[in-house]
């Protein structure tokens, strides 16, 4: 979806809060398998079962924590980079920042033996339209002097990226990467000479990238609109899928859509995903982001009161993955996988946009660490052989 909680995932906050709140946690992390009374219906599955290690509070417990219900619950670890971009040091080839460093050293130190790893990194900014910002002492810093102007098809703007993409894939070897976030973005048109010059950008980064690793297969992820695609959004995802070795969709269907909450997900069309599959049939179908809110989603600001029941959020998996099967795609990414409720009351006060709680109540874990019941129809399919 186009509004980013970049801030919620910011490396800055998280670093500054572990540094100043590792206090001991009364809860142990819940990895038992979950049994369910759903069954799938099937023998095996075709696709990847993965999460994000997003924690549910900024302390170094709560993250060791998340880190082993992921794991437990996973055949695949997704990380996933929305921080910002280290352009000056990325194109210089120099060490980046020590707080970037010290991020993604954290990361791969948490990596299991021969752990699968989906990549995924944002060449835009939150707002899905401008260029990333900097990632240096904190994320989302404003670009250096030199780089505020620069624009997508700059050969140095292309060039750092490249090496910034190919800096994280030696080190997580990944068996899936996604060099382009939700790229669909708000683009107005087809002949945008923004998008034009992003169109550029994509074909440069893809064709290196191709180069240099030709059996990795390399993909940008597209956004599922809460409308129907006009002709001019169906142009533009096509163009895209020029430099995409897959289709991929993110997704978060709980949100507005023509005007109302959808409430339950039967509400949602049949052909939710099956139709963005099909903007490219010849091309394998992932998810990489997705999830359903299990609470209440109240944001007065924007006139938000959107219902959220644990049965939808379970009926809504049992369909993600039903769906997944049938479209013989390669991998889901259930984005949130605790509620983060610890988390944002920490830094609620810190003046952020209040989309910051949107996911808030999406995990498969309530904010006690209690299974819902969409974690039961999960374990059926990641019980399941993958073919």
């Amino acid at each position: 979806m186009k509004l980013k909680a970049s801030v919620v995932y910011s490396v800055s906050i998280l670093t500054i809060l572990l540094i100043s709140a590792c206090g001991e946690q009364d809860r142990s992390p819940v990895v038992d398998i979950q049994q369910s009374i759903y069954d799938p219906g099937v023998n095996t599955r075709s696709f990847y079962m993965s999460m994000t290690p997003h924690p549910y509070d900024y302390v170094l417990d709560a993250v060791n924590e998340t880190y082993a219900f992921v794991n437990a619950h996973t055949d695949m670890i997704c990380h996933h980079f929305d921080n910002g971009i280290p352009w000056p040091e990325a194109f210089e080839k120099k060490t980046y920042h020590p707080a970037v460093e010290e991020d993604l050293n954290f990361r791969v130190e948490k990596l299991e033996r021969n752990q699968p790893v989906y990549l995924a990194i944002a060449p835009l900014h939150t707002d899905r339209h401008s260029m990333a910002l900097y990632w240096g002492e904190s994320s989302q810093m404003e670009r250096p002097e030199d780089w505020k102007q620069k624009t997508f098809d700059d050969p140095e703007v292309i060039s750092a990226y490249i090496n910034f993409c190919i800096d994280l894939i030696q080190r997580f070897d990944p068996v899936f990467m996604n060099y382009g976030v939700e790229v669909s973005g708000t683009w107005k048109s087809e002949s945008d000479p923004h998008f034009l010059q992003f169109l550029t950008f994509c074909e440069e980064v893809y064709t290196a990238l191709k180069a240099a690793y030709p059996d990795l297969p390399v993909f940008v992820s597209l956004m599922k609109p809460t409308e129907k695609l006009t002709a001019s959004q169906k142009t533009i995802n096509r163009l895209l899928l020029q430099y995409s070795d897959f289709v991929t969709v993110s997704t978060y269907p709980f949100g507005i859509m023509d005007g109302i909450p959808p409430g339950h997900p039967d509400n949602l069309s049949r052909d939710w995903f099956s139709s963005m599959a099909a903007l490219a049939p010849e091309k394998p179908f992932a998810v990489p982001e997705t999830g359903y809110n299990a609470d209440d989603l109240i944001i007065s600001e924007y006139d938000w009161n959107i219902e959220g029941r644990e049965e939808w959020q379970a009926e809504y998996v049992a369909f993600l993955l039903e769906e997944m099967n049938r479209l013989d795609a390669v991998f889901v990414v259930w984005f949130v996988s605790w509620d983060y409720d610890l988390a944002y009351e920490r830094i609620k006060d810190m003046n952020l946009p209040p989309w910051v709680k949107i996911w808030k109540d999406c995990g498969f874990l309530d904010e006690k660490g209690t299974p819902r019941q969409s974690l039961g129809v999960w374990d059926a399919w990641l019980q399941l052989k993958r073919e």
